[in-house]
C-alpha cells in the first residue's frame, strides 16, 4: 500500500540522521602516517628504550610520535638542529606533523609548558634524517 512509503521514507531519514550523530572512533594519526605509501618509520630510543616513533613521509613531511608518559605540568618541544644552533618546531604532548628539508637533524626536550626559547634539558634523543 503506497500510503506506508512516506512514513518507511520518515524513518530510514531518521535511522540516517541517528547514525551520522554517533560518535566516531578517533583515527590514530601514527596508524595513518605509517601506512601512507612511501612512508619510512623509524624507532625512537633514549638511554637504550623505545621512547616513539618518527615515520618519514613524502615531501618532506615528517611525523614525530612519542610514546613516554609526560612529568605532570611539562610539554615536549622539538627542535631542528641548523648549523649546531636548536630551533623549535613547536610543543606537543604526543605526536607533531612538521615539514623539514632532507638531512635535517631533529631533537625532543621535555619543556615547562607552552615551550621555552632553548632546550632547558638534555634532549631524550637527537634524530639526523
Amino acid at each position: 500500500p503506497p500510503r506506508r512509503w512516506p512514513i518507511a521514507l520518515g524513518l530510514v531519514a531518521a535511522l540516517a540522521l541517528a547514525f551520522a550523530l554517533l560518535p566516531r572512533p578517533q583515527t590514530d594519526p601514527l596508524e595513518v602516517y605509517r601506512t601512507t605509501p612511501g612512508a619510512v618509520e623509524r624507532s625512537l630510543e633514549a638511554g637504550g628504550e623505545r621512547v616513539g616513533t618518527l615515520v618519514q613521509l613524502p615531501e618532506g613531511r615528517v611525523y614525530v610520535h612519542l610514546s613516554r608518559t609526560l612529568p605532570p605540568e611539562r610539554t615536549y618541544q622539538l627542535w631542528q638542529i641548523q648549523d649546531g644552533t636548536p630551533v623549535s618546531l613547536g610543543v606537543f604532548e604526543r605526536g607533531l606533523l612538521v615539514t623539514l628539508s632532507p638531512g635535517a637533524t631533529v631533537a625532543v626536550s621535555v619543556e615547562p609548558p607552552g615551550g621555552s626559547p632553548q632546550p632547558t634539558t638534555t634532549p631524550l634523543f637527537v634524530q639526523p634524517l
